[in-house]
C-alpha cells in the first residue's frame, strides 16, 4: 500500500504507508484492458479526466457518465476496474453509498476527486472504503499515475489522512471487528448449546470421531446434530458449513462468493 504527499495541491510521488489499512491484491482486474468509469457532474470534467489518461502510455478502455447523473444508483452494477468518481456524486451519508458500489463488485477501486476535500471528509472516503482521492487541481501526469497506483492495488492518500484513519477511534479495523463479534453474537442466539459446541469442532477440522469425543456425545448424536446445522445454514457437508458461517458473520458481505469471483477473475487474467 502507498500514500501520497501533496505538491502545491496535488498529488506526488507515493511512499510506503500503514499496512493496515486494507487493499485488494493487484491482480484482481477485471479485463487484460482496465476499464474505467469515469462520473462527473459536468462533461468538461470527464472529458479532461479521460484526456489526461489516454495522453500516457498506458491502455485504457473509458466510458464517461456525467449530467444529467445525479446520483451514485446508476454505477452500483456498472462493471468497471476503476471508478473514478466526483465526490459530489457520492450520496450522503457516503459511508452506504460506498459500501453499496463495492457490494456488487469488491474487486472494483474506486478513486474520489473534487475539490476542498478536507481531512475529516478524507477519511471517512478512506474508511468507507475508497482506495484513494485526488483533491483537484491536479496535473494530468498526477492524474495517470493515481489511476495506475490504485489500479495496482494500491492506496493513493497522504500518509497524514491513512494515521488519521487508522488512529482514529472508530477505524476501519476496529469497526470490522466490532461488526464480526455482533454477527457472531447474533449467530450464536439462533444455535443450541450443541450446536455451537459441534460447530467449534468442525471449524477446528476435527472428523466425526474426534467431535464425539470431545463433546462426550456417540456417532449417531453427533450425526444428528450436524444434520439441524445444515439445515439452519442451508449446507449439505461440513466444507459448506464453514462457508455458510463465515458468509454469516463476515463483515464482508457474501465473503466466499467475492473469495471465488476475485479467483477467477485472477485466473482469467493469466490465462495464456
Amino acid at each position: 500500500m502507498t500514500a501520497t504527499t501533496p505538491c502545491h495541491g496535488a498529488m506526488s510521488r507515493p511512499y510506503p504507508a500503514s499496512t493496515e489499512m486494507n487493499s485488494p491484491p493487484p491482480e484482481e482486474r477485471l479485463h487484460r484492458t482496465p476499464r474505467i468509469i469515469v462520473a462527473a457532474q459536468r462533461a468538461e470534467t470527464s472529458h479532461a479526466l479521460a484526456g489526461a489518461l489516454h495522453a500516457g502510455d498506458d491502455s485504457y478502455a473509458i466510458e464517461l457518465l456525467q449530467s444529467p447523473l445525479r446520483r451514485a444508483d446508476g454505477l452500483r452494477s456498472a462493471a468497471c476496474n476503476l471508478l473514478l468518481i466526483q465526490n459530489e456524486l457520492i450520496e450522503q451519508p457516503l459511508e452506504p453509498c460506498l459500501e453499496q458500489l463495492l457490494q456488487q463488485q469488491p474487486q472494483r477501486r474506486i478513486l474520489v476527486f473534487g475539490v476542498g476535500m478536507n481531512d475529516d471528509y478524507l477519511s471517512r472516503l478512506v474508511r468507507a472504503g475508497a482506495h484513494g482521492y485526488l483533491n483537484t487541481p491536479a496535473e494530468p501526469a498526477e492524474i495517470r499515475l493515481a489511476a495506475q497506483q490504485v489500479l495496482a492495488g494500491n492506496a493513493w492518500m497522504e500518509q497524514r489522512v491513512v494515521s488519521n484513519c487508522v488512529s482514529a477511534p472508530g477505524s476501519a479495523a476496529e469497526q470490522m471487528a466490532a461488526t464480526l463479534g455482533s454477527n457472531i453474537d447474533s449467530m450464536c442466539q439462533e444455535l443450541t448449546r450443541r450446536e455451537k459446541e459441534i460447530l467449534c469442532q468442525v471449524i477446528r477440522g476435527y472428523a466425526i470421531k474426534q467431535i464425539a469425543a470431545e463433546v462426550h456425545l456417540s456417532h449417531q448424536g453427533v450425526k444428528m446434530h450436524l444434520a439441524r446445522l445444515f439445515r439452519k445454514f442451508g449446507a449439505s457437508n461440513r466444507n459448506q458449513l464453514i462457508l455458510a458461517v463465515l458468509d454469516r458473520i463476515s463483515p464482508v458481505k457474501d465473503l466466499s462468493a467475492s473469495l471465488c469471483s476475485g479467483l477467477r477473475s485472477n485466473l482469467m487474467e493469466t490465462a495464456g
